[in-house]
């Protein structure tokens, strides 16, 4: 039968322009009476889960605040339904729910064995192996196959690590981190070091670490929850003075040289291990010494750190004889007996005497000499280094 609209009626069809009558498979007489009454038989699965006006019943997440949802609403487009939530997830937010356990927990979702059961199988709620019963597949051969889950990296690779994660339970990992791992036998592989009652004060720090059951901070002892070895490594009890000035690992205050750039100095470090400036290069020595705060060594006035002694007890004035020392560069002078001393301008007063080569074997002796440049022993020709007349007097051979 042929219908014909009236022009009022013509009026309402642009509030439809989207939905074509292959749409909502009606007849011409159906889909003007459904505007006149609004009774238009929807359904979610022949539709789509969006509002549309010319429906008395809808599929959009409103439907059931306004008590008009289609019959199949819950099958097709709830969150309820695993049809439009993804297999193997669990959701704490929905009583029904669409992972691998959820047969055994006896909590599946209406739709979970047509929606999940034959296509989406995840290897962190089965086993990281191969099922014939399975599309895809958790064993090492799937990437060969190129027929693996899609968590079947993170699950079965072996590549979860406590230390990168953290020291809880996460479904999506075939190992886990969390207090019951152990006693599932699905332990990662460092869950004892990162995790369980192993730690170290020493190794860690003296403070409060979720990722580790026992603790090193002050409140340990309260909870009773102190790792083995608080008492000497937090308590507070190493001084330098009863011990040395060395790192020692199993303290987590330090008394060596490099606690200060660390910041982990013990309390009396700088009492018994770091002296003041007060220091004489007199009474020590002409060295580095990092327990003093002044040095004695040559490059202390570069850093501008010597001692007040250190010119009169390290540093020579210009009076030195190159005869009576040696024709070497010394820091300990002014003045020096090397053989750059001339190009540097600080040639003692002897040094042309003594050290600029005019020595000679017969006015002296057929041995060696660190007063002189040239020498006359049986080693200056290993050492390149002897006098003009060393052939003709000394060597006899």
């Amino acid at each position: 039968m042929k219908f014909t609209l009236f022009a009022p009626m013509a009026l309402l069809l642009p509030a439809v322009t989207a939905l074509t009558a292959t749409e909502i498979k009606l007849n011409d007489a159906e889909f003007v009476r459904a505007f006149v009454v609004g009774s238009i038989e929807r359904t979610c699965s022949e539709t789509d889960c969006g509002y549309h006006s010319v429906y008395s019943c809808q599929c959009d997440e409103k439907c059931e605040s306004y008590s008009n949802c289609c019959s199949d609403y819950g099958e097709f487009c709830s969150a309820t339904s695993c049809r439009v939530r993804d297999c193997g997830d669990y959701d704490p937010q929905y009583y029904c729910q669409c992972d691998d356990a959820c047969q055994s927990n006896k909590n599946c979702c209406a739709d979970y064995e047509a929606s999940c059961t034959t296509h989406k199988r995840t290897c962190a709620r089965t086993a990281c192996d191969y099922r014939s019963t399975e599309a895809c597949q958790c064993d090492e051969n799937c990437e060969t196959y190129g027929n693996c889950c899609e968590d079947y990296e993170k699950s079965c690779s072996g590549q979860r690590t406590c230390a990168a994660t953290s020291c809880d339970y996460d479904p999506s990992y075939k190992c886990q981190c969390d207090d019951k791992c152990a006693f599932n036998d699905n332990c990662c592989e460092d869950y004892d070091q990162t995790c369980s009652d192993q730690r170290t004060c020493a190794d860690t720090s003296c403070d409060y670490d979720t990722n580790y059951k026992c603790q090193c901070d002050e409140n340990c002892e309260t909870y009773g929850n102190c790792c083995e070895d608080y008492e000497k490594a937090c308590a507070g009890k190493r001084t330098c003075a009863a011990t040395s000035c060395d790192y020692d690992t199993s303290y987590s205050c330090q008394c060596d040289e490099n606690c200060e750039n660390y910041e982990n100095c013990c309390e009396d470090y700088r009492s018994v291990c770091q002296h003041s400036g007060d220091r004489t290069c007199a009474d020590t020595s002409c060295d580095y010494d990092t327990t003093y705060d002044c040095q004695c060594d040559e490059n202390c006035e570069t850093y501008a750190n010597c001692c007040e002694d250190y010119k009169s007890a390290c540093q020579h004035s210009g009076d030195r004889k190159c005869a009576n020392t040696s024709c070497d560069y010394d820091t300990t002078y002014d003045c020096q007996c090397d053989e750059n001393c001339n190009a540097y301008g600080n040639c003692c007063d002897d040094y042309e005497s003594a050290c600029a080569g005019k020595r000679t074997c017969a006015s002296t002796a057929c041995d060696y000499d660190p007063s002189f440049n040239c020498q006359c022993d049986d080693e200056c020709e290993d050492h390149e280094n002897c006098c003009d007349d060393y052939k003709s007097v000394c060597d006899h051979e």
